[in-house]
């Protein structure tokens, strides 16, 4: 049983009945009861399915999380939060990023790449350094294999690898939303725009920093063309995308 109001009265409806209505004013306000709570019914529907589906990336792509060691498809929902909190235990953990500033050099590790004298020579004293050549990477340098980004301001060996794979999930995020959500909401509710500033700003260093290999970014790729070709993404970027 539903009550109708309009003009002040109200009308009792039984949704039982199945007889004709015998004004035109009952029948009206029964068919606007009637549409509006198929749309509701509808919008929850929509909303308790989204809310199950894994990490669809169009029609062939679906990310997955690790269980015990094994892929496993989650709803899209937890598959972020995961992310979220994986991404925050990285940042807090001083493991990953170190809040105490960083041991002071030694004093016998020299610029010229003699990493092997016990003490300071005297004044005077060449220092000989191994051959180079500006082509060589930097573990083949001499005293470069123990050498890694990050080192000189604290941050572990594996530092570089945690940067990529935060960067990489981050991704897969974005995906996703572009993917299933960029009509609704962000383009229904007028927050498009800002979408799209977030991803500008993310894939300008990702790119700038080689941190997301490109064959991650195929999902997106036709996206990150047309930001390349309007300049919201630096041309400059681009070109540091090399892995």
């Amino acid at each position: 049983m539903l009550t109708c109001t309009s003009g002040g009265d109200e009308q009792a409806i039984d949704w039982s009945d199945t007889s004709h209505p015998r004004d035109g004013h009952q029948h009206r306000c029964g068919s606007m009861q009637r549409a509006h709570l198929s749309h509701h019914v509808r919008r929850k529907v929509r909303q308790a399915e989204n809310a199950q589906l894994p990490m669809l990336i169009g029609y062939r792509l679906t990310y997955t999380w690790l269980e015990n060691g094994r892929p496993a498809k989650i709803p899209a929902p937890s598959y972020i939060v995961r992310v979220q909190r994986w991404i925050v235990g990285k940042i807090h953990d001083p493991n990953v990023f170190p809040t105490e500033p960083p041991l002071p050099v030694a004093i016998t590790a020299y610029a010229s790449g003699d990493t092997n004298g016990s003490s300071s020579p005297a004044p005077g004293t060449p220092i000989a350094a191994g051959p180079t050549t500006l082509n060589q990477p930097l573990n083949q340098l001499p005293g470069g294999r123990d050498e890694w980004i990050g080192k000189s301001s604290g941050f572990h060996q594996n530092f570089h690898n945690d940067i990529k794979g935060i960067i990489k999930q981050m991704f897969r995020c974005y995906a996703h939303l572009y993917h299933n959500h960029y009509e609704s909401p962000f383009w229904n509710l007028g927050r498009h725009l800002e979408l799209n500033s977030c991803f500008v700003h993310f894939m300008t260093v990702a790119m700038y920093y080689d941190l997301l290999p490109k064959k991650d970014t195929e999902p997106l790729q036709g996206l990150i063309d047309i930001f390349i070709g309007q300049g919201l993404i630096p041309k400059e970027a681009a070109q540091q995308h090399q892995s």
